[in-house]
């Protein structure tokens, strides 16, 4: 029997791969205009609305909360508001649209499903991948070795 050294490596995505951030605020944006489409007419997320959930992602505590992230955000709340008070509101837009938390999950990581299946390219374009870790990953698949390479991400999207 041969001695074949095998390699497994699992990396987070976001945050060590990529900056995953613009492609959360797209697919939350595409959640929300199908929620609340009276309050999201516009196909694309503007520019604007982008930079300001770039500022307002670190108070997620989980990626599909961006759909409320968004809708507070085009309710005009500021940013010193997240700050003090957005989980309690997370819960009572929620409570207002009628979904729960895993149906939430549920509509966020199907819309980033449909995306990746449906234009792979666009969805990784989304994604701002940092160079050195792509060099690191690179590297890891020319060993000379039997390897596996993971990408983790949990089911709470």
């Amino acid at each position: 029997m041969d001695n074949i050294e095998i390699g497994v490596y699992i990396f987070d995505f976001d945050g060590v791969v990529c900056h995953s951030a613009v492609e959360t605020g797209y697919v939350a944006w595409q959640c929300a205009r199908r929620l609340w489409p009276e309050d999201f007419p516009m196909e694309e997320i503007p520019d604007a609305v982008t930079r300001s959930f770039l500022d307002l992602r670190p108070y997620l505590e989980y990626g599909a909360e961006a759909i409320v992230m968004l809708k507070l955000l085009m309710n005009g709340w500021s940013p010193e508001r997240f700050a003090v008070d957005f989980a309690s509101h997370s819960e009572k837009c929620l409570a207002a649209v009628g979904k729960s938390k895993a149906e939430l999950v549920a509509i966020f990581g199907g819309a980033r499903d449909a995306l990746i299946r449906e234009n792979t390219e666009f969805w990784l374009g989304l994604n701002h991948c940092y160079h050195e870790s792509v060099l690191a990953i690179q590297s890891l698949l020319k060993q000379k070795k039997r390897k596996w390479v993971a990408f983790g991400e949990s089911d709470a999207h």
